[in-house]
This record gives structure tokens, sequence and C-alpha cells, in this order.
């Protein structure tokens, strides 16, 4: 369609976000879906207050969208005064979400079916097993918040925040910067220690790009940060989870996985995983987008790429399949202007347009290591062949070569500009750091692609570290992400390998070509030296 505008959007004269077609439904059908949302409604208000234990209702209802909603046997109970201890245990269990198939959703199956029958009994009894949801005093402490935090001169905060937003927000967009710095100007954080954990761990990733002696301890700079990140509870709290707790989750993996026990960061991204989990159902954007539904939304794809990433580097299987999510991509709209809108300025391209295609290039890694790297029983049900493995890899490879022709031209490698320049080349470096994932497994072991697989994993890490070495010529230092550092520590790798196998077989040894992949190797080297303290 004229101005890449599909005809729905066109129609309902908004901007159109999708590249491809998508089948809106047909008015009749919305008409009966709302009829529907209203007769769930009225019934809801029906039932007991075991309802409230889950969200998914929908299964214990009838079909039909306009059917009355049962009748009650005793119509005193509408009138009658709510009991406290009912309200209590509802405002207990009111957020807690239960999937369709739990045991709380068969028990509310039989109330609703007793309800219907028997008729809705008003409650004349006390609950006596309230110390069954009521935190006693020993859990409440437990489980409560630490409150003594201790937090830098405001100058040293200042100072840390801007080198985390220089540093970690352009790849990893965790936060909103905007509103992180009016909440920290307003001291918001001493009153709310969730978003005192998130600072805390803020300033402790930051604390790795800062040659301050007050984020040292006894002026070690392998300390850097841990006079903050030492201070809060991994724990977690009996409140409800808000986004808070998956940035913190995300955050303390960053710091973490430059430490000495960086496989302590499985344990944070399963945390941020369950309280996503937790969290449920993700809205869809109607009209304008919410702020607290698009932090919802970066955060989400935070754990899954950092749980990716891990996943990968530590041979282990992904937690997070964003199939399995109801979850839009990130907007491409910059931090300050949420606030007018949500809408980019024409002809400014956004710096979260990386994390978009960024996002989508995980979705192919986790995809390539959940069907490659699966396990053996695993393969055996999916009724893994040969034909069928070489099949998921030109499936891949495809996979791949559509990405690369969908990069907008001022993501693309090597002409973009300014911090587009920088996640240029983590974008194309994690490329050809994704082809070798596809492709290494078929190297050592007996396969028809065992020989195309060997010269693509040479070829891409040659090509990665090419990029290692153009970004550090020509800016001088190099991005300070392990999103960065494991393509070209995995690219080092098959290019040692490809020496040594290379020196094995007299008849294909070139000695120049041996000497470039060395020199490559030691540039590598170079890079990683370069960022051993962050």
């Amino acid at each position: 369609m004229p101005d890449q505008q599909c005809s729905g959007c066109s129609f309902l004269g908004q901007m159109c976000t999708y590249d491809k077609p998508s089948n809106r439904p047909k008015t009749r059908f919305v008409e009966e879906l709302k009829q529907r949302v209203a007769d769930l409604e009225t019934k809801l208000r029906t039932l007991s207050v075991c309802s409230l234990c889950f969200r998914s209702l929908e299964s214990t209802f009838d079909a039909s969208p306009t059917q009355d909603p049962p009748r009650e046997d005793n119509a005193h109970d509408e009138d009658a005064d709510p009991d406290p201890e009912i309200e209590a245990l509802t405002r207990q269990l009111k957020h807690n979400l239960f999937g369709s198939d739990s045991t709380f959703h068969l028990i509310q199956n039989t109330i609703t079916i007793k309800d219907k029958y028997l008729g809705r009994l008003s409650q004349t009894t006390p609950l006596a097993r309230r110390v069954s949801w009521d935190p006693l005093p020993w859990e409440q402490e437990f489980f409560a918040p630490r409150t003594s935090y201790v937090f830098p001169p405001d100058d040293l905060i200042g100072h840390l925040m801007d080198l985390y937003f220089i540093n970690i927000h352009p790849t990893l967009p965790v936060l909103n910067r905007t509103f992180l710095q009016r909440q920290v100007e307003d001291k918001l954080y001493l009153t709310d220690p969730h978003l005192e954990a998130v600072l805390l761990a803020v300033l402790a990733v930051a604390s790795r790009f800062s040659d301050d002696p007050r984020v040292m301890i006894a002026g070690d700079t392998l300390s850097c940060g841990w006079r903050f990140i030492s201070q809060v509870r991994v724990i977690p709290n009996l409140s409800e989870p808000t986004v808070y707790d998956v940035q913190f989750y995300a955050l303390m993996t960053l710091f973490h996985v430059g430490a000495v026990a960086p496989h302590i960061t499985w344990v944070y991204l399963g945390l941020g995983a369950r309280v996503i989990q937790y969290h449920g159902r993700f809205p869809r954007r109607s009209g304008i987008p919410d702020v607290e539904e698009e932090l919802w939304n970066r955060a989400f794809w935070s754990i899954f790429l950092l749980d990716g990433l891990l996943s990968g580097f530590f041979g282990r299987t992904p937690t997070i399949h964003a199939e399995e999510y109801d979850v839009l991509p990130p907007l491409e709209v910059d931090d300050e202007y949420w606030e007018a809108d949500f809408v980019q300025p024409a002809g400014k391209p956004s710096a979260l347009s990386f994390f978009v295609y960024f996002v989508r290039l995980f979705e192919i890694h986790v995809k390539a290591l959940d069907r490659l790297y699966a396990s053996k029983p695993k393969k055996l049900r999916m009724g893994w062949t040969a034909e069928h493995e070489m099949e998921v890899v030109a499936e891949l490879d495809s996979l791949m070569n559509n990405f690369l022709d969908s990069v907008p031209n001022h993501l693309r490698w090597p002409d973009a500009t300014g911090i587009f320049f920088d996640q240029s080349a983590i974008l194309q470096a994690t490329y050809y750091g994704l082809q070798i994932t596809i492709h290494r497994l078929y190297i050592h072991k007996q396969s028809p692609a065992t020989g195309p697989s060997l010269f693509i994993c040479v070829t891409a890490a040659r090509s990665a570290l090419k990029v290692a070495e153009i970004l550090t010529n020509r800016t001088q230092r190099v991005p300070s992400t392990w999103f960065f550092q494991c393509p070209i520590f995995i690219s080092a790798i098959i290019l040692l390998l490809n020496v040594f196998t290379t020196k094995r077989s007299a008849a294909s040894f070139r000695r120049v070509d041996l000497d470039k992949d060395l020199a490559q190797v030691q540039t590598a080297l170079k890079i990683v030296k370069s960022t051993e303290g962050m």
C-alpha cells in the first residue's frame, strides 16, 4: 500500500507498525466478543470469592455469549454485609495468577457447579484456617525488604547513572532513563524498597566503568560495585511482584556475569522468568501505549536476551521461549518521547531500533538452541533424523539471510554513525556468532554438513573479528558488554581450532592464511584483556 501503510491502519487513521499483512477480525465477531466480555463481567459478580484465586474464567461458563447468568436461590446474599475474613483472603490472593490447569481451577469449577444447583449460601462460620494464608511474624521478618541501605553522595549517584546509560542502556534498555532520573531527583528511592534495590544494582553495574575510589573497597579495582550490590537481598518479598523485580534480576545478571561466580546468573534469570510468569498476561497495545506496559515489555525482552546469551554460552536449555508469551516487540520510541504520546519525531531514527532487531536475532538463536542442541530424548520425540537435521539447518540459514536483509539503513555495518555505529557493530558481531552456533556442531562429527559448516564457521569468525578490529581502530575503545565479548571470544576459539586442524594436514597448509588468523586471535585477546575488569 502507499506510504507503507496497510489498509486497516489507513482506515482507522493509525500509524502502521507491522511489516507484514495482518488479518483483522470481522465487525460481527468483534461485537460478539464485546457482548461476551459484558456477560463474563456480569457472571463474575455472581461468583464466590474463590474465583478470585485465578484469572482464567472462560471455561467455567457455557459457550453461548448471550446466555443469562445463573439465578441465585438465596437472593438475600446480594444485600448481605461482606465477611471481613473473606475480604482479607481476597486481598491476599487476588493478585496471584494461577494457570487454567491448576488445582484452583478445578476447585472453582466444582464451586460453580455447586452454586448452580444448590444455590450460594451465605458465610456464617468463621474461616478457621487463616493461619494458612496470613504470614506469621517470623515469616514477615524473613521476607521483609531490608531498609538500611546506604547510598553514596548525590554527585556519585549522578556520575554512575550517566555511566550506566552511556555504556549499558544502548544495548540492553531495561529501564527508562527519563523516569528513573526523575525518581532519583525526587528521592523516591528512599521510601520504596523495590526502587532502592534497582538503583543500587544500577550503581553496582555502572561502577565497573568508573575509576572513582568511592566505588571500590580498599582501592581494589576488582571490587568496583560490591559495596552497593552486597546490600541488596535477593530473597523475594511477600508482596505482589512488580516490574522493579524483573529489572532488578536483569541488573543482577549483568553484574554477576562479570564476577567470580557467573553461574549464579542462572538463578537470577530463573527468578526473573518466574516473576514474568507470575505477572501473567501482557496487555496488547490499543491506542496510546501505557508506561507500565512498556516497562514490562522492556523487562521481558531484556530477560529473554540475557537468557538466550547465557544459555548458549553455558550450553543449557533456554528458560524463556518468546512464542509462549503474548508479548509485542519493543516500541521504537526513545525514552524522552514516552510522555509525548510515544511518538518518535519523523526523520529521527530511534536508538531502540537496535533492541527490536537484537530481539529478532535472539529469537533465531533460541530456536537454534532449542532444536539443534536439544537432548537426545527430546530429539527422539521429535522424530529427529539426519535429513530432518539438515532441513532445520537450512531453515535457520534462511532466517539468518532474511534477517540481514531486514536491518534498517541506520544500523547497517559499517555505514552507521554515532551511537548507531556501536549498535551496528554489536549486531553484526552477534550475527556472525550465531552463524557459528548454528554450524559448529558439525565441525567434528561425520555429517554431510561437516565441510560446509567448517568453512562457514571460519568465515564467520574472521568476519566477526574484522568487525571488532574496525570498531576498536575507529573508536579506540571496546563496547563493554557481554553481548559483544561473547561472539569475539567464540570466534577466536574457532580460528585457533582451524589453525591446529590445518597444521595437521600438510597438504592444505597455507602459512599466509594461518598468520592472518593468528593475528586476528591476538586482536581478540586484546579485546578480552581490555574488558576483564567489567
